[in-house]
């Protein structure tokens, strides 16, 4: 299933700067550099998984969501987890309200342990999509609210249906 990252949740409040094996040496803040210069593109992750709950998709992959969201990727892959209670990381979200509250604004961004950069510039106008479809938008043409709000509840009817 293809959705846009700005849709999806974090489920920390803290990420570490560098990606976990087999790319321990990877910091985030240059996969995001990567992706922007072109030299990366977000088809090349794996797809987060996510899990949907009260309403909302959250990610089980919070480092990764986290390079998306700063890159200003449309449209990443996920995967739909229904085994979400199984996951420490969820299980934690959801039994601390203070942190669910906290986590749920639009606006939120988990702390980064360790040095990384905070922004970052595009040096020249590029399509950012994970998947390869050719009939994707141009960045000039942004989405509304509602074209996202459309397009995340099709990719969930097409995977309830299927």
């Amino acid at each position: 299933m293809n959705i846009d990252p700005a849709t999806l949740l974090f489920t920390q409040d803290s990420i570490k700067n560098t990606f976990q094996v087999p790319h321990e040496d990877e910091r985030i803040d240059d996969a995001v550099d990567a992706i922007l210069q072109g030299k990366l593109t977000a088809c090349a992750f794996p797809a987060i998984r996510v899990v949907s709950y009260e309403g909302h998709l959250w990610s089980l992959d919070n480092r990764r969501l986290w390079v998306f969201k700063k890159a200003k990727v449309e449209t990443i892959s996920v995967f739909l987890s229904s085994k979400y209670y199984f996951h420490r990381r969820f299980q934690e979200l959801i039994t601390d309200p203070a942190l669910m509250n906290r986590i749920r604004q639009p606006c939120y961004w988990p702390r980064v342990r360790g040095p990384c950069r905070k922004k970052f510039h595009s040096p020249v106008p590029t399509r950012r999509y994970a998947s390869h479809d050719h009939s994707a938008r141009s960045e000039d043409e942004p989405k509304t609210f509602m074209q996202k709000v459309a397009g995340l509840l099709a990719a969930i009817w097409k995977y309830v249906m299927s």
